[in-house]
């Protein structure tokens, strides 16, 4: 959401699209269209660079606690942090909630779909017999932010 600027105030009905440089706009895997940051820095991605640089501070912080106590509410502040940002993606897309927009959620989806492809491919390309390694690796999961790759070694180095 952040890094393709996907927010209720940027995003461009497709009605209008004809009216936007191509230069100032970006469509999504799956046809939706939101103005670039350049342009317009939307609230959303702005609201998740605040929890996300929030939690890093909280984060820095504990790790420099020395008193539990203080350490456990850092802990839970951070925690509440990561959930807080993890959920502004699920409340675009809950269609009974208070700010549904499929465009963006549908957008973030596809976005994912289209990164994890990427990373399947390149995976797949690099570690082979062909560029020296032992076994071609094998792609056998990929969803949302992961993708799991069995190198065909027992060898952890």
């Amino acid at each position: 959401m952040m890094a393709h600027n996907l927010c209720y105030s940027t995003l461009v009905p497709r009605h209008l699209v004809k009216n936007w440089d191509a230069e100032k706009i970006t469509t999504t895997p799956n046809g939706d269209t939101f103005v670039k940051p350049d342009v317009k820095k939307g609230i959303v991605p702005l609201i998740l660079e605040e929890l996300i640089g929030a939690r890093k501070r909280a984060k820095n912080e504990m790790a420099k606690a020395t008193d539990p106590f203080e350490k456990a509410v850092l802990d839970g502040r951070q925690l509440a942090l990561k959930i807080s940002a993890n959920s502004v993606y699920g409340f675009t897309g809950a269609q009974v909630g208070q700010l549904p927009c499929l465009p963006i959620s549908s957008s973030t989806t596809a976005f994912g779909r289209v990164m994890i492809e990427q990373t399947k491919d390149l995976v797949q390309k690099k570690y082979t017999k062909a560029n020296g390694y032992e076994h071609d690796c094998q792609v056998i999961y990929g969803d949302t932010d992961s993708v799991m790759v069995k190198f065909g070694t027992n060898d952890i180095e």
